[in-house]
């Protein structure tokens, strides 16, 4: 592409303006279209490195003890491991009918995971009531949620101190809301942490799961990812309520995004894992941990973080266009 192909780009939009605010899309295509996706994906796991040492520098976690939160953040990586079969999302679709509980995980900052449950809600309302769980409502404000509920109250109560912004959860809420009654909230966010640990956490939401569940609705538990790991939060239920049939789903696993990206140049939709475990995929890493700075920041809600990755992208490749023939041998003696 020489300047006269740019200025061409540049007459498409009504003002230079216009066009700068969607040539980062341009810029991000161009490069990919040059540079091998080996090159790709060095590129984009170093830049998404970056905004996971950024999230986790300006203190994204809150946990007192480190030793444990560093075991229970182990436990759960080790689940992702690299003896996956790729899965469309409907046959996962079919098994969540079959399943009394279903845990999904969610990365609080992110909106993605929150549209991919609502999806599934959707599908699975019209086959059972639901028992619609959530970590974002704290259990001591469940009279108020069941007020809002049936529409004697405007505001429900949210804990923003760990769920910001709210708006991200409002599209379930309402949904659940609106059903006519076929879904039911569950408030099960813990009131208190003993020592900041997660595993204390699971230890009080569990019992709040387990006596939820019920044969005659589908009992669907949304919480933090770390939590759904099958050894943290689904194994204290299953102490509770014996081997009720059960499914996870992961999202947006970092470690299998890049591996398959490594492998195949792109990320399907989803996989499965081992037994009744999957991982839906929604967001690159890159979008994901801009999420998390945004609301350890305060920005959301002023640009996507979508928007702000395609920019940095498109900085980056600007630059190593600009430098392409030293790169690409950087990444061929690699």
């Amino acid at each position: 592409m020489n300047l006269a192909d740019i200025i061409g780009v540049m007459r498409q939009h009504s003002t230079p303006f216009d066009f700068s605010e969607i040539a980062e899309e341009v810029i991000v295509n161009y490069a990919r279209a040059e540079f091998s996706n080996e090159a790709q994906v060095k590129i984009e796991r170093a830049v998404a490195r970056e905004l996971m040492r950024l999230s986790r520098s300006q203190n994204f976690n809150r946990q007192k003890s480190r030793r444990n939160y560093a075991k229970y953040r182990a436990e759960y990586y080790s689940c992702f491991h690299f003896d996956y079969s790729e899965i469309n999302k409907k046959s996962i679709e079919d098994k969540l009918i079959e399943s009394r509980i279903v845990y999904v995980g969610d990365f609080h900052p992110l909106k993605s995971p929150k549209t991919v449950l609502l999806n599934l809600l959707k599908r699975i309302v019209h086959e059972m009531p639901v028992v619609l769980a959530l970590e974002c409502l704290p259990q001591k404000h469940q009279f108020y949620v069941d007020k809002f509920m049936r529409g004697e109250c405007s505001q429900i109560p949210f804990d923003k101190s760990w769920y910001s912004p709210m708006e991200l959860y409002g599209g379930l809420i309402n949904f659940a809301k609106e059903s006519s009654g076929k879904i039911k909230i569950a408030a099960i966010g813990p009131d208190y942490c003993e020592d900041g640990d997660f595993s204390t956490s699971d230890k009080v939401m569990a019992p709040v799961i387990a006596y939820n569940i019920s044969t005659s609705s589908k009992t669907v538990v949304f919480a933090g990812d770390y939590h759904v790991a099958r050894m943290h939060l689904p194994a204290k239920v299953r102490k509770l309520r014996g081997g009720a049939d059960s499914i996870i789903l992961y999202q947006n696993s970092t470690s299998l995004y890049w591996h398959m990206r490594d492998k195949t140049g792109k990320c399907p939709d989803a996989v499965k894992l081992s037994g009744e475990e999957y991982c839906i995929f929604s967001c690159s890493p890159l979008i994901k941990y801009q999420s998390a700075i945004d609301q350890i920041t305060g920005c959301d809600g002023v640009e996507f973080p979508e928007q702000k990755v395609s920019k940095i992208l498109a900085s980056v490749y600007l630059l190593l266009l600009c430098n392409n023939n030293n790169f690409q041998k950087e990444i061929s003696e690699g």
